[in-house]
């Protein structure tokens, strides 16, 4: 019979909810930001609102792509993991925070992008750092 992996420990529960935690803002994000966006900006427009909103999208699926592919392995080399995860959080949670200073449009597209640059550093790095707090017989159960 094959031996029962280790449980798992209090840091890495920490680390999981912490991930869905953040997850949970992106997501709202993406699933309300355009509702939130069509009355705020397009007098109730749909058609606008979702044109506009595509645009946000487009941004940040690109700036995604951008921060991981390039900016990640720089930002993780000068910093480390915690700091990594610190630093995005931070640059996450100015993102959210100025989101709800809603100006105009552009700037809610900017703080959209900014808050997503945060949020790809700091989720990449939460997942990251759980290969280091769980035992490698336990990878592929969660």
């Amino acid at each position: 019979p094959a031996a029962e992996p280790p449980p798992l420990t209090m840091a890495a529960w920490i680390i999981c909810l912490a991930n869905f935690l953040s997850a949970i803002t992106f997501t709202a994000f993406e699933s309300l930001g355009v509702m939130y966006e069509q009355d705020e900006f397009f007098e109730g427009d749909p058609g606008a609102a979702t044109l506009f909103w595509s645009k946000i999208l487009c941004f940040v699926g690109v700036l995604g792509l951008v921060t991981n592919l390039f900016l990640y392995i720089p930002i993780v080399t000068a910093m480390g993991l915690k700091g990594s995860i610190a630093f995005g959080g931070v640059i996450a949670s100015v993102g959210l925070f100025c989101i709800s200073i809603p100006l105009n449009k552009w700037w809610y597209f900017g703080t959209g992008l900014f808050f997503v640059f945060g949020d790809n550093i700091m989720q990449t790095s939460c997942n990251t750092i759980i290969t280091t707090v769980v035992d490698p017989s336990q990878f592929g159960y969660a």
